[in-house]
């Protein structure tokens, strides 16, 4: 049976007090074994072990946060392969902290026992930790958020979910869901041409006046000139764009006109704000404030003389249109063909009757919805000693 002793207080501010402790020790010792006093080898034993647990410690929470798949991970019930630095053999296994068994996708506290071994001798310490998912669909309705698509479906998946009001879409290619991970380990879809984007059935509730979208994506397509479908949304069927976003020379343009003729006057373009193959969040906003681009959280483009609202023909006009994700227009003076997009998008959120601020929009944009928090529990990290 083993017994421990309480460490007071978080790690941080533990090791600050043992590597005090541990300089305190060293000292003691050379004294000790100078004078080759019989108490020499338990203050050695002493340090050694300080060292060690702490070096244990940090590799194990290092190695943690830095697995975009934890979740899966933890349920192999090892959080740190055994290795060996420097002569000292390291390892860490994990259980469900409630239950004290292996892991599950449900379990949100976690607590490891991390083990250094160095000469035959097993230095073991424990800690337990909360690691929780951020609940982004409570963010997304504090800022009036109609519809969101998480697109993060299961491989080759038929429907792309609304997570708040069943307004579903489906994947002209289901090859594209699931395709691929995000830097969080999280599903995403990848789209590689105008064949394989979503489409959204219309609905009256996207007939706005002012609103706003925001997503995450990664562009990947680096043709020069070539356009890549962002969002897109005819006005009616064969005719101008009413809505289009897209990547140009890693630069964003949007169109929004409810005239259902195309108007050049009514873009507005960034300049260049993407990085091919990286991350960004990328909002949309609309009303009376103008037409507005927001990248990762800073306004990247404008045009405030436009106060198109989304909208779409009537029957007698060409028929309601759906939206596309992963397609939109080209925008161009004459002609608008419909491209694809060459890359990720994700957590496509649809803001009806509020057309986001800047602040507002900086903060959705802090906060990137497969993030996962990381809090260590206070007062549970323990040195672990054998009977």
């Amino acid at each position: 049976m083993n017994q421990t002793r309480q460490q007071h207080g978080s790690v941080y501010v533990m090791t600050l007090i043992t590597i005090a402790t541990i300089s305190a020790m060293i000292l003691v010792g050379i004294s000790l074994r100078s004078s080759n006093n019989a108490k020499a080898s338990l203050v050695e034993g002493m340090s050694t072990s300080s060292n060690a647990t702490l070096d244990a410690t940090e590799l194990t929470l290092q190695t943690v946060a830095s697995d975009a798949e934890w979740k899966a991970t933890a349920q192999t019930g090892v959080a740190l392969p055994k290795q060996t630095i420097n002569g000292v053999t390291y390892a860490s296994t994990v259980k469900d902290a409630d239950t004290d068994t292996t892991p599950t996708e449900t379990t949100t506290n976690y607590t490891l026992t991390m083990s250094a071994t160095q000469n035959s001798i097993e230095h073991v310490s424990q800690l337990t930790f909360e690691y929780a998912s951020v609940d982004y669909p409570t963010l997304v309705d504090a800022y009036k958020g109609l519809f969101y698509w998480p697109l993060s479906e299961d491989p080759k998946s038929t429907t792309a979910v609304d997570a708040i009001d069943a307004c579903d879409g489906t994947y002209q290619d289901p090859n594209a869901a699931g395709a691929t991970t995000n830097d969080h380990g999280a599903q995403v879809p990848l789209f590689t041409g105008s064949s394989d984007h979503i489409d959204i059935p219309w609905t009256n509730k996207f007939k706005e006046t002012h609103g706003a979208f925001s997503l995450w994506v990664n562009s990947t397509g680096t043709t020069n000139f070539q356009s890549y479908g962002i969002l897109g949304m005819q006005y009616a069927s064969g005719g101008s764009p009413n809505l289009s976003l897209v990547v140009v020379n890693n630069a964003i343009g949007a169109y929004l006109s409810d005239s259902g003729s195309f108007n050049f006057s009514n873009v507005a373009v960034t300049p260049t704000v993407l990085t091919p193959g990286t991350w960004h969040h990328v909002a949309m906003t609309w009303g009376p404030g103008g037409l507005i681009i927001y990248v990762d959280g800073i306004q990247a483009g404008e045009n405030y003389g436009n106060t198109s609202g989304l909208d779409t023909g009537r029957s007698n006009q060409g028929g309601e249109q759906p939206l596309h994700i992963g397609g939109g227009y080209t925008i161009g003076y004459t002609k608008q063909p419909f491209v694809g997009f060459e890359g990720s998008i994700a957590h496509v959120v649809f803001y009806k009757n509020h057309q986001l601020t800047a602040d507002e929009v900086a903060e959705i944009a802090a906060v990137h919805p497969d993030e996962a928090t990381f809090a260590l529990i206070p007062d549970t990290w323990v040195t672990v000693y054998p009977e």
